[in-house]
């Protein structure tokens, strides 16, 4: 085929990449499955998308905050934290974590 040429699709197999140059996307695609991620902080009534709550859960512990905190902080007030703290420079997140856990009663010590 020249380089000009289209080639046929796969009988039955419609190939239709979801990301730019992302091999595995074509083969997911072509199984009927999405590679997308939910959007940080999209919900479904008052569901929280688990990738969302883990996600959020994640960015807290790599800021300092106890794991023995955090299981007694509900799932929308983790997602909340995560998007302050996103906003926050990289140098005052840590402390800034721990600031906001105080102020909201989670974080008792000092």
């Amino acid at each position: 085929m020249g380089s000009g040429e289209l080639r046929p699709e796969p009988r039955g197999l419609p190939v239709k990449p979801v990301f730019e140059g992302g091999g595995a996307s074509i083969i997911f695609n072509a199984l009927g499955l999405s590679t997308a991620r939910p959007v940080l902080g999209r919900t479904q009534g008052d569901e929280v998308d688990d990738s969302v709550a883990v996600d959020a859960k994640r960015i807290l512990l790599r800021y300092g905050a106890p794991i023995s905190v955090l299981d007694k902080v509900p799932e929308k007030d983790r997602i909340a934290l995560a998007r302050e703290i996103a906003k926050t420079s990289l140098a005052e997140r840590e402390r800034h974590l721990k600031r906001l856990l105080k102020e909201r009663g989670y974080l008792t010590e000092s």
